[in-house]
């Protein structure tokens, strides 16, 4: 039975045994080697409570001006309370606090955060949580650039697209996933509806390659929905040529009753737009001009008049009525696109909340409450209704007994796991929900559920808290499958780490926790 439908989970926590943790970690023998895992610091938030989400700034290849600066400094951002907090690692790993932002809704929440870069090649960060609202703050001005709104409920993942760094994915309460277009404020489509979730959408996390993206939630399911058909492309080219503000209002709330009816409250104030300088929705940020590190967002009071209604005040009515404005000239509302079916979908991989789910090339992670980690893809050998597994028949004992009509059958020739994302994207109906499980990651004490696992930046390492605050590695493809840091942790670390990130030189691991402390480690 699973456990209770409570908000983040159980967050008990209990002293683990000293046998068990190690200051320079419990190392394993594996393809990888050996790891050392340093305590390199802590810092607790005065606020106290549980801290979500961390994650790394992580500039573009290529990106000349972001990746000069990160040569010498690290920064991330962590969520927790009202508060968005980005720190700064530097060169020699000292941590310090480089920007607050804090709500003005002292009710909201925040559950998640995702970083990218505007036009302009500066640092966005973009958080969500309790009210559904997707703030997108400017980290070099400290402006907050826009609000998006649209989800009926708490937004508990977000992410942005690999390959086009405007596109923002929301993973929400309301059993929906919206892609919007930062730049532009329009939400291009919704994912959801007859085979979408049927409960909370937990996590998310887009291909590589940026055709589509995987979804897991409280339905036990885990989902893939393809990004290259043509009506979405169609969209998100519509969505870079539009530039209407508000277009978000055009798709209604998937769910449409929210848990809190006073979601927005007063930092959003209705306001959909960019804001600038002196403009209206404009932010300002109080405290940063004397030195204090703590910026409060304060949305500008005036307000943005008919900001859904392009062209309002253009349009004036002649003597006879008519609009001296041609109508086929009148630019359309940008207009949202539903997506009901995903080309993928399955329960057979856990029996529980399926909280976290992480692309490994064409390969898929996913985590549920039972305390594994488990490596999978889509069997497409059993969506097309073959066996799963093909032996050589030297190979095979079973083979030499068979019957000569069973030995002169055809070989299933083998497919590359590209091959399988492709098959499993035509959309099979037979068999649509097998699933080949690779291999799996034990730990123990997470039975809790929003705890996140994250991968190194090669993809070649797995991290994972867990409710007693202990940290577990594994080598993604090592053998044996054990663990290259095993029940890690620091004495005075006893409170539930929520999720693990790694730096983008894969030098640093930070971890978050439920008592608002914030822990970083070197690996060597």
């Amino acid at each position: 039975m699973g456990p209770a439908k409570k908000r983040r989970g159980n967050t008990g926590a209990a002293a683990a045994a000293a046998a068990d943790t190690r200051e320079d970690g419990d190392g394993a023998e594996g393809r990888g080697g050996r790891i050392s895992l340093r305590f390199g610091g802590f810092i607790h938030e005065d606020h106290k409570q549980p801290i979500y989400c961390v994650s790394f700034f992580d500039p573009l290849p290529g990106d000349e001006v972001t990746v000069r600066s990160s040569r010498s400094d690290q920064y991330f951002a962590a969520v927790g309370a009202n508060r968005a907090t980005v720190y700064q690692i530097a060169k020699d790993g000292a941590l310090s606090v480089a920007q607050a932002f804090v709500d003005e809704d002292v009710q909201e929440t925040f559950y998640t955060c995702a970083w990218t870069i505007s036009v302009a090649l500066t640092p966005i960060l973009s958080v969500a949580g309790l009210r559904g609202l997707i703030k997108v703050v400017d980290c070099v001005s400290g402006r907050l650039l826009t609000t998006l709104v649209g989800h009926g409920n708490a937004v508990n993942e977000l992410k942005t697209h690999p390959v086009s760094p405007s596109l923002l994915f929301s993973a929400s309460k309301d059993e929906s996933i919206r892609l919007w277009n930062m730049h532009t404020n329009c939400c291009i489509a919704i994912f959801a509806g007859d085979q979408g979730h049927r409960d909370e959408v937990l996590s998310m996390d887009v291909h590589l390659l940026g055709n589509c993206f995987a979804s897991c939630g409280m339905d036990n399911t885990v989902k893939i929905w393809a990004l290259d058909k043509p009506r979405v492309q169609e969209n998100i080219r519509r969505s870079h040529e539009s530039t209407l503000p508000g277009t978000a209002q055009d798709a209604p709330p998937t769910n449409s009753e929210p848990e809190n009816p006073g979601r927005g409250g007063p930092v959003a104030n209705g306001v959909i737009g960019v804001g600038g300088d002196g403009a209206a929705g404009s932010t300002r940020v109080s405290g940063a001009a004397n030195g204090d590190n703590r910026a409060s967002l304060e949305t500008a009071a005036t307000p943005v008049a008919n900001a859904t209604t392009p062209m309002a005040s253009v349009a004036k009515e002649n003597s006879n009525g008519g609009s001296t404005l041609n109508e086929a000239l009148r630019p359309q509302r940008f207009r949202t696109i539903f997506e009901q079916f995903p080309i993928f979908s399955s329960a057979k991989i856990h029996s529980d909340y399926v909280d976290c789910v992480r692309w490994v090339g064409n390969m898929l992670l996913s985590k549920s409450t039972a305390s594994k980690i488990v490596l999978w893809k889509p069997d497409v050998y059993r969506i097309n209704g073959q066996s799963s597994l093909h032996i050589d028949d030297e190979e095979s004992p079973a083979a030499s007994s068979s019957s000569g009509q069973h030995a002169q059958q055809p070989r299933t020739p083998a497919l590359s796991d590209s091959d399988a994302v492709k098959i499993a994207m035509n959309g099979a109906e037979k068999n649509s929900e097998a699933v080949a499980v690779l291999r799996e990651f034990a730990f123990r004490d997470a039975e809790i559920w929003f705890v996140r696992f994250s991968l190194d930046p090669l993809l070649q390492r797995i991290a994972v808290g867990n409710k007693l605050g202990k940290l577990w590695i594994w080598d993604v493809d090592g053998f044996p499958i054990q663990p290259l840091v095993k029940n890690m942790g620091h004495v005075k670390c006893n409170s539930a780490i929520r999720q693990t990130c790694f730096s983008p030189d894969g030098k640093f691991l930070v971890s978050c926790c439920d008592d608002g402390s914030i822990w970083k480690w070197s690996l060597d």
